[in-house]
């Protein structure tokens, strides 16, 4: 795995849907310490989605399973405007939506735009240092480009 030193963590990326993943590192004192992770389900944008207006609070819903304990998942949304960019977050429990409130829709440019989203399940590691630490499963679906418009 690759270290990242500027947060403190280990990351490995792999291409492609793989439902686990086993990690094993030594630390300095040679304990060696296993953990795995259940990689979450796909999700991804509706297909039907090609319009977002901002006139109103908008209810998206995803394809792909319902929030578990421990998952979120976030959309980004980059409209026209320099500096646009909105983040939208829900991590309840059984969730199949995402709600997108209207302050954030009308700080959009209008007319193009792209939305990006990721699902997250992230637990404590099995085994580890004092230090602790967290184990996260992370799934990105495609991107989504969108017309932003009133």
């Amino acid at each position: 795995m690759t270290y990242k030193p500027a947060l403190s963590y280990y990351e490995k990326q792999m291409t492609g849907f793989v439902d686990t993943g086993t990690f094993q590192y030594v630390d300095l004192d040679h304990d060696t310490f296993v953990n795995m992770v259940n990689i979450i389900s796909a999700i991804s944008f509706p297909w039907e989605l090609d319009t977002l207006p901002v006139t109103a609070a908008y209810e998206m819903f995803w394809i792909g399973d319902t929030l578990r304990k421990n998952e979120s998942v976030t959309v980004f949304i980059k409209g026209t405007k320099q500096n646009d960019l909105q983040t939208f977050v829900t991590n309840a429990v059984n969730a199949v939506s995402i709600i997108f409130p209207l302050n954030q829709l009308q700080k959009l440019g209008t007319g193009n735009g792209n939305m990006t989203m990721h699902r997250e399940y992230k637990v404590a590691v099995q085994q580890g240092t004092s230090a602790g630490g967290n184990r996260v499963g992370h799934y990105k679906a495609m991107d989504k480009k969108v017309i932003i418009g009133k």
